[in-house]
């Protein structure tokens, strides 16, 4: 009898073993669910931040486009009012000469 009590007991403590890591993999599983969940909305969120970041990427291209651009169209611009510059000049003293003649003819 005391051998079958023991026995008894030893497959009471198995049962409870199991319930204990049946509670335990449960346990494990949802863990396992709920960091899934997780990493799918930071794979979500990841996706976005590329999209911005390719977005700016290609703002920052365009930047870049423009500004050098804008640098061509000034130099272009500097050289341009240099030559009105010069033939502002030029007007100004031949409005002098012509004064002058005029200055002489009166």
């Amino acid at each position: 009898q005391k051998l079958l009590d023991e026995r008894v007991q030893a497959i009471d403590r198995l049962k409870e073993e199991i319930h204990s890591l049946e509670c335990s993999n449960q346990a494990l599983d949802e863990s396992m669910a709920k960091r899934d969940a997780e990493i799918s909305v930071l794979k979500s969120e990841n996706k976005k931040l590329q999209s911005t970041l390719d977005i700016c990427l290609t703002n920052e291209e365009e930047y870049k486009f423009i500004c050098e651009k804008n640098a061509v169209e000034g130099v272009e611009l500097k050289a341009e009012l240099q030559g009105v510059k010069i033939k502002l000049s030029e007007s100004e003293k031949l409005v002098m000469d012509l004064n002058h003649k005029l200055a002489q003819l009166q």
